[in-house]
């Protein structure tokens, strides 16, 4: 009887360090999504864009390796980028990095969804569903409003502004810092000079 006992103790203990083991490698890394948009297609059209924020509230990075999606038969990741004075764009082969405690934002003319060979035009007010795949989180459906041209257009002015807004910002700031880094060492000069002379 006692050994029985002993054995059912054992049992008991090896389940629950087992269920804990488990439960702590499923653990996913939490991510948010804010505000994902697309822009109504044409008829007959062949590619859509996509764009969002990623959110990442965790100490630990992740990574968006792909999508998949109903609407598309070759959702990629993409980005633009400047070569020899030309606008080019790329698909990002590795992923795109969504830091720890940071974001990131798939926006117009950087990186973005690029929904390539696509099955049905985008009509204004409806949405469509993707499916992101990150390394960390895992899978998660994201659904995307789609805005009229109008709207998107308006929505990307808005967004230039904003980042021009913030670009001259970071000027200002810089100008700043390196207008009080000179009057420090204008206020520091006669010091070393009265230290020479002194000397």
């Amino acid at each position: 009887m006692k050994n029985l006992f002993v054995k059912t103790l054992i049992s008991i203990s090896t389940t629950l360090i087992l269920t804990s083991a488990g439960f702590a490698d499923t653990t996913n890394t939490t991510l948010l999504v804010n505000d994902p948009w697309s822009r109504a297609t044409p008829p007959g059209a062949t590619t859509a864009a996509g764009f969002m924020q990623i959110v990442n509230p965790t100490d630990q990075a992740d990574r968006l390796v792909g999508f998949s999606a109903a609407i598309s038969a070759k959702p990629e990741i993409h980005t633009h980028k400047h070569v020899d004075g030309v606008m080019t764009m790329t698909k990002l082969e590795d992923g795109l990095v969504i830091p720890a405690n940071g974001k990131a934002v798939l926006k117009p003319m950087s990186d973005h969804l690029m929904l390539l060979e696509l099955k049905d035009s985008l009509s204004a007010s409806s949405t469509f569903t993707v499916t992101a795949h990150f390394e960390n989180a895992g899978d998660m459906d994201i659904v995307f409003d789609v805005l009229s041209v109008e709207d998107a257009q308006a929505k990307i002015e808005k967004t230039m502004q904003h980042d021009s807004a913030h670009g001259e910002h970071g000027k200002m700031k810089g100008h700043k810092d390196k207008k009080h880094n000179q009057m420090d060492m204008k206020h520091d000069a006669p010091m070393e000079n009265n230290t020479g002379s002194e000397s």
